[in-house]
């Protein structure tokens, strides 16, 4: 079914994509459809980031491994929750990665038009690429960072029951009210060190990569012809890679967000606790489990990113 829907949907954005060259897309609609785009895609690969994100919560030490692989975490996911459990953070994750990703395109276009604008060629070399990527990736933490930790929270919370962490299960709008503004911001510096390096990539390798498929058959890199096909390859390759390069920082922020708990915290009371966050989950999760539990759930974070971003840049180019 997933397979149909990737299908059905890319097929649609190419046929959009295929008309004319000198059509001008208004920004607001580029927004609206990347925010819609970004929202189908993340609900067909959820399944999967849910069981990511179970394998990077958990730890490799003793009977405290539940889950063998990806297969195996999925496949208990489903035998003991049913389809619910592998849709679990889905409500606030769908509806925040629409903003998320308007944000994280939209900048990007706007940086890339700045960086453009002052180069006496109006070129954009790669490491300006790569900045308009990194500065992009910082502005749309202000929506990532919430997002995935109500997944996170909502994907951990049998675990949580049952070790008798949680006495009951809360819904979003009580959990978003009992952290507040600090506990919704936990382990904004793991998201921020995820985020940037992970666009500053993404973004100049799409570029780069999407250029040198169109000039493949003889066209230039501004051509428009079979575009949904190339900027859904050069998105799957430039995403896959990101996802893969920035692997040990996601499984540390999954770490710091399940540990999200309500606090009211001042400016200097919520950075010392961060840094604390981060500097603790990397010692123990080191010492503990070796430098191999950095690389957890690896495969599951490019099945996901890979096609989320392709579906989603298709879209969003003309």
């Amino acid at each position: 079914v997933h397979g149909e829907l990737f299908s059905c949907f890319f097929l649609r954005c190419s046929a959009i994509m295929s008309k004319g060259v000198n059509e001008d897309v208004p920004l607001y609609k580029k927004i609206i459809f990347s925010g819609i785009s970004g929202a189908i895609a993340t609900t067909c690969i959820y399944p999967v980031d849910i069981t990511k994100t179970k394998l990077m919560n958990q730890s490799s030490v003793g009977e405290a491994r539940l889950y063998r692989g990806p297969w195996h975490c999925g496949t208990s996911i489903y035998r003991q929750e049913g389809i619910r459990g592998l849709y679990r953070g889905w409500p606030p994750n769908v509806l925040l990665v629409m903003p998320e990703k308007a944000i994280k395109l939209t900048m990007n276009d706007v940086f890339r038009k700045y960086f453009r604008e002052r180069r006496p060629n109006k070129d954009l070399p790669f490491h300006l690429e790569m900045a308009a990527g990194g500065l992009a990736g910082l502005c749309q933490v202000v929506m990532t960072n919430p997002m995935e930790l109500l997944k996170i929270q909502g994907a951990t919370v049998s675990e949580k029951l049952k070790s008798g962490e949680l006495k009951e299960f809360k819904g979003y709008g009580a959990l978003c009210r009992d952290l507040g503004a600090t506990g919704l911001y936990t382990g904004v510096l793991s998201t921020l060190a995820r985020d940037i390096p992970f666009s500053m990539i993404y973004f100049a390798l799409y570029a780069q990569t999407r250029d040198w498929l169109l000039k493949q058959d003889g066209n230039q890199a501004g051509s428009t012809q079979y575009l949904g096909v190339k900027a859904f390859l050069a998105g799957a390759v430039a995403g896959t890679t990101a996802a893969a390069v920035t692997c040990p920082v996601d499984v540390l922020k999954t770490r710091v967000h399940s540990q999200a708990v309500p606090q009211k915290l001042s400016w200097n009371a919520f950075m010392a606790r961060e840094i604390n966050l981060l500097s603790t989950n990397f010692t123990s999760l080191i010492q503990k489990e070796g430098a191999s539990a950095l690389f957890k759930g690896v495969v599951p974070r490019c099945l996901i990113v890979s096609p989320l971003f392709a579906i989603t840049m298709t879209c969003y180019e003309k």
